[in-house]
């Protein structure tokens, strides 16, 4: 796999853990729980590592946006 899917992938997965309490996050669980909001992601561009974001962090439960500023 390219260098960029994985950055990609793990990006979201470690963005996740620093949500966590134990890691000075506010304690966001991206999937949320019943009477809990799920976690927001913002994913800036949406080339190959910034889809893989997504892709892992819709697969999570996260409500993702992602940011282009792609001419095509």
């Amino acid at each position: 796999a390219p260098m960029s899917e994985v950055a990609g992938r793990m990006s979201a997965q470690i963005g996740a853990q620093f949500l966590e309490k134990n890691k000075g996050g506010k304690g966001i669980l991206l999937a949320g729980v019943p009477g809990v909001k799920r976690g927001k992601v913002t994913i800036i561009g949406g080339g190959q590592a910034g889809t893989n974001a997504a892709k892992i962090a819709v697969g999570l439960g996260a409500d993702v946006t992602i940011i282009d500023l792609s001419a095509e």
